[in-house]
């Protein structure tokens, strides 16, 4: 199973838990059949490959450079789990998060954390999950559970997918921008 998370590795994104993902895969025995995809780049990629390196994660976490905009579904399309889980701390946070939305879109169940917006992008248990964003234990064991369980992943990701279609499909966002229009005198019913 491949766990794949996205975005840039700086020092103002410390709160995207990049750090955090890699020592959770320290965590999981190297007989489990997961791997960590790691897309983007930064001013920390660096860091973060010598710090997967010096944990003996070679071979299980794998670094990607820049993904351009137009190869983005490709790459989550090629996961089987997105992963960002954030945290407000580091004067960061976010709202809720585009990636994870992205790779909902694409099918994917994703795990995202609990401290920021970002726990608005899942629903827990249906579509991915949302975990304390320092509980290392408790996503290590989310992250195994869907790699023992195909079936799941599955119908987690045809959830996800289907929440972004009722959620944030077009139609509901012309219907909401039309509201507001309309509210605001913009447009007359």
């Amino acid at each position: 199973m491949t766990v794949l998370t996205l975005g840039r590795m700086s020092p103002d994104t410390l709160y995207k838990g990049y750090d955090r993902l890699i020592e959770i895969f320290a965590r999981i025995p190297a007989s489990a059949p997961v791997r960590l995809v790691l897309a983007g780049d930064g001013s920390r990629r660096a860091e973060l490959e010598a710090r997967a390196h010096a944990l003996g994660l070679t071979g299980r976490v794998h670094f990607t450079r820049s993904v351009a905009e137009r190869d983005l579904p490709a790459l989550y399309r090629a996961c089987d789990v997105f992963s960002l889980v954030t945290h407000g701390g580091y004067g960061g946070g976010e709202g809720i998060t585009l990636t994870p939305l992205e790779a909902a879109a694409c099918g994917k169940p994703i795990l995202v954390g609990d401290q920021d917006g970002s726990h608005e992008a899942a629903e827990d248990g249906v579509t991915g999950f949302v975990v304390h964003s320092f509980d290392l234990d408790a996503q290590r064991a989310r992250i195994l559970e869907l790699a023992d369980d195909p079936e799941r992943r599955k119908r987690m990701g045809v959830a996800a997918r289907a929440r972004i279609e009722r959620e944030h499909g077009y139609e509901r966002f012309r219907g909401r921008v039309e509201e507001l229009c309309t509210e605001m005198g913009l447009l007359s019913r």
